[in-house]
């Protein structure tokens, strides 16, 4: 009994970490994003009032800005794995080890949506990036 308890209590303890963490990097996503989106509108902005005369130094920050949310993006896509990794391996944890499932329900239930949200981010960013690069040849 004392050992099904411990085994439910260290479930538990990885399901929240896992949770906060997986939450914790969505909130800096979407700043980080924020913050690159507004930086990109800009200098797409200052290049086109310009008559679109192209100054080298507003195409460059553009292009160095432009790889930056291709990074950003492969980096939100490997972050959703990676939490969907972790919601599969708790889950099949807690399949194993949990003696009450309905113990540890809830808090699956909020990691998955956390898991499902992240999943949506990094797709519309993909969406966002796909879109911004099909303009740029445009």
């Amino acid at each position: 009994m004392a050992c099904s308890a411990l085994i439910a209590s260290e479930l538990q303890s990885r399901i929240n970490r896992a949770t906060k963490e997986t939450e914790q990097n969505y909130q800096i996503a979407l700043g980080e994003l924020g913050e690159l989106k507004t930086k990109i509108n800009d200098l797409e902005l200052v290049i086109a009032d310009n008559s679109y005369a192209k100054t080298s130094g507003d195409k460059d920050k553009l292009d160095s800005a432009m790889d930056k949310l291709i990074k950003f993006t492969d980096f939100m896509i490997s972050e959703s794995e990676r939490a969907w990794e972790e919601y599969r391996a708790l889950e099949r944890d807690c399949r194993i080890g949990a003696s009450d499932p309905s113990d540890v329900n809830a808090q699956m239930n909020a990691l998955r949506d956390l898991c499902k949200k992240t999943d949506e981010f990094a797709t519309d960013l993909l969406c966002y990036s796909l879109a911004h690069f099909k303009r740029k040849d445009a």
